[in-house]
């Protein structure tokens, strides 16, 4: 009678892995789909960021010219503190378009990494008894290193040396 607990637990074990192999089976359609989103949207963020640092470089550059219109028209010249004051605006509007493109990739690069983990391949969700199982089959069923299942793998005896070496 103690076989018939030991059946039912097959089975029922059994039974719980076709479940969660169809459970994992849906969640991996569900994951192919959201890291296809991830990555559209990694596109559409280097899209964005690459038209607000243009938007950025155009009004930086309309900025400088009205700044120069304006000092040339109050006759007090083109160099020393003017000119000191057009380098430093020039210089922080490329830091702003550069901030701009530095935001947008750390972005891309955040919606990258996620669509790169939804494509990962998960853990197998087998028992931890089966995977020692298939891993040590050779080993039990006549192969083993150096057999001719594992061809690239060195022969050793039975005290630890390498044969043929």
């Amino acid at each position: 009678m103690a076989w018939i607990g030991a059946v039912t637990g097959l089975v029922s074990g059994g039974l719980g892995l076709a479940q969660s192999a169809q459970g994992q089976g849906q969640s991996r359609a569900e994951r192919g789909f959201n890291a296809e989103l991830a990555g559209e949207n990694a596109r559409m963020v280097g899209d964005q960021t690459a038209s607000a640092e243009a938007a950025q470089r155009r009004e930086a550059r309309a900025l400088l010219a009205r700044q120069a219109a304006a000092i040339s028209e109050s006759g007090t010249g083109e160099g020393g503190s003017n000119a000191l004051i057009q380098a430093q605006d020039a210089a922080l509007a490329e830091l702003d378009a550069l901030n701009l493109r530095y935001g947008g990739r750390v972005r891309m690069t955040a919606l990258d990494a996620e669509r790169r983990r939804l494509t990962a391949e998960t853990p197998s969700m087998e028992p931890l008894s089966w995977r020692i199982f298939r891993m040590n089959k050779p080993a039990l069923f006549g192969g083993g290193a150096g057999s001719f299942s594992d061809p690239f793998a060195p022969a050793f005896d039975g005290f630890g040396r390498q044969i043929g070496s």
